[in-house]
């Protein structure tokens, strides 16, 4: 499965990216 490059991140990547900063947030925050 190709994935689409969008300015050097895939999709995938920055879903992910972004799946562990939220978790990392709410970590901080409990």
């Amino acid at each position: 499965m190709k994935t689409v490059k969008s300015g050097g991140l895939d999709f995938e990547t920055a879903a992910i990216l972004r799946d562990e900063i939220r978790a990392l947030e709410e970590g901080t925050k409990k």
